[in-house]
């Protein structure tokens, strides 16, 4: 965002621009920027973010150096969870807190990263490959494989495939899939996106 970048450009030798200083309306505009740019997903479990159910995650943790990742906005991504409801476990950000380890997480960054899981259509997320330690302690640590978002993609899967019976042609399926992967109107992508895409791609 424009206004970020302003803000960093103020400093000198004197003063450093850090998360803490940053002002409200800077916050509220970098958090707008990633919503739109993840289409409206969370960076993690592809729920629907929005501005009031999503916080700002710092992938490198903020509470460990360089104190210049703080508001390094390569850094910065939308996740799910801004408030935990009573007895709702933990998962995505708010679960992964100050963890990071690159060697041994799949970084959302990454534009391939969903090719290292595979979906079921019950709502289960694993490891494309069961060798992968990478994506097995990725699954772990963000709390992908709960029971509240194995039924949340089960929900969304379920309701993808109403009507499937109709499309008798794997041509028809492929459509299908190359649709779910667009963004709509607003520029928001189908929750649980990659998670339905898959399970279509078994039946192709």
């Amino acid at each position: 965002p424009t206004s970020l970048i302003a803000f960093k450009q103020q400093e000198n030798d004197d003063w450093k621009a850090e998360w803490g200083t940053l002002t409200t309306s800077i916050k509220q505009d970098i958090h707008q920027s990633l919503l739109e740019e993840q289409g409206g997903l969370c960076c993690y479990c592809e729920s629907r973010a929005t501005a009031q159910n999503s916080h700002i995650e710092h992938l490198h943790p903020r509470s460990r150096p360089p104190a210049s990742l703080q508001i390094e906005y390569s850094n910065l991504l939308a996740s799910c969870q801004r408030e935990q409801q009573p007895r709702e476990p933990l998962h995505c950000g708010s679960l992964k807190g100050g963890w990071y380890d690159a060697t041994v997480m799949v970084s959302p960054l990454d534009p391939a990263c969903e090719q290292r899981f595979k979906f079921t259509a019950a709502g289960e997320i694993h490891p494309r490959q069961a060798s992968d330690n990478t994506s097995v302690e990725t699954i772990r640590r963000l709390g992908l494989n709960i029971d509240k978002l194995q039924a949340l993609r089960k929900k969304a899967i379920e309701a993808a495939l109403v009507g499937l019976e109709d499309l008798t042609s794997p041509s028809n399926i492929d459509e299908l899939i190359e649709g779910f992967k667009q963004r709509d109107a607003s520029g928001c992508f189908t929750e649980f996106c990659s998670a339905i895409t898959d399970v279509l791609s078994t039946l192709s």
